[in-house]
């Protein structure tokens, strides 16, 4: 099954939609190899190094891209986590979609930065925005509903004041 693009949600109003994006076609792509960490052999499945000639631990494996047959340029996860795109989970359609309008930013970032090091260059990228923690709404609404209801056991315990009514004086 293919992995969706963008996940999030259209607001109408008060109703809100999930929706997620799939990519319908795709002209280029980048794809980046299981290496072993050792000799930097392609690892096949399940996970052998045919150079060390055993099989591999998940500790072991890299992220390789592929310049020649049999080179390749080894990418570190916190590289590919710097040079993601940032986005947001809102969708505004504002107009008719036009794909021509758009492109592959991560796609870009990535094959600049493998031909950076394969030249050898460091590369310096910008950090990725660091997003706010995520208010769990449902989980909110459950306390605030459970100290609402606790606070009401401890009024129905309580014995409630008697309003006496005001003495009226006689008039002699």
């Amino acid at each position: 099954m293919p992995s969706s693009v963008w996940k999030g949600s259209i607001v109408l109003s008060l109703v809100s939609i999930p929706v997620k994006l799939f990519a319908a076609a795709r002209r280029e792509r980048t794809f980046l190899h299981q290496l072993h960490s050792v000799c930097h052999s392609r690892l096949s499945q399940p996970l052998f190094c045919p150079t060390c000639e055993r099989f591999v631990k998940r500790d072991e494996i890299v992220k390789g891209y592929e310049v020649k047959e049999g080179q390749y340029v080894l990418v570190q996860g916190e590289e590919i986590k710097k040079i993601a795109v940032k986005s947001s989970r809102l969708l505004q359609i504002l107009q008719p979609f036009q794909p021509a309008q758009y492109h592959d930013e991560f796609q870009d970032r990535l094959r600049k930065l493998v031909e950076a090091k394969r030249r050898g260059q460091t590369v310096e990228v910008e950090e990725s925005v660091k997003r706010a923690p995520v208010t769990d709404m449902m989980e909110a609404l459950k306390k605030s509903l459970a100290s609402r209801t606790a606070a009401g056991a401890e009024a129905k315990r309580l014995p409630a004041k008697r309003k006496t009514p005001a003495r009226v004086k006689k008039a002699s």
